[in-house]
């Protein structure tokens, strides 16, 4: 759901912490529309939006760590779960990502057995992608892990 922001500190970091806890919990993109943000940003916020970017690295490195599995293979997984057979077009738009990143991300993730490819029955070119059984035991060990969220994401 897109909305829009004002040119004030603490929404400015808001909408970049929801951002990107949505994308990483949810799977779900969303959208953040910053407006009457020129050059006028100061430091403090750019300080601000660092620190979140260190705790989302921080919680990769994590997820790497404990499940083998990077920020954008987890999301691929949840968006998965969420959306089964999808293509790799409609997995790029709803991660996020460019179509070079997320073949990327869909070749990781099918080296580890976590995602599957068919063809489109409709249409033999159409690559369609959906959870594997191991895939769907990752993601729900994943959202049984009680991992607490860095203090900038909370």
């Amino acid at each position: 759901m897109p909305f829009a922001v004002q040119r004030d500190d603490f929404f400015v970091v808001s909408a970049v912490c929801f951002m990107l806890v949505s994308h990483f919990l949810n799977g779900k993109p969303c959208f953040v529309f910053v407006q009457s943000i020129n050059s006028n940003m100061n430091s403090f916020n750019i300080c601000k939006v660092r620190d979140v970017y260190r705790a989302v690295l921080s919680l990769e490195h994590y997820f790497e760590e404990n499940y083998n599995l990077n920020l954008n293979e987890a999301m691929l997984l949840c968006t998965l779960f969420e959306n089964n057979k999808l293509t790799a077009g409609d997995l790029a738009e709803r991660l996020g990502l460019t179509c070079s990143n997320t073949s990327k991300v869909i070749a990781s993730a099918e080296k580890k057995k976590l995602i599957k490819r068919s063809m489109g029955k409709e249409d033999k070119r159409k690559m369609l992608f959906s959870l594997t059984p191991q895939g769907t035991d990752r993601l729900s060990t994943l959202k049984a892990d009680p991992v607490e969220l860095p203090e900038p994401l909370r």
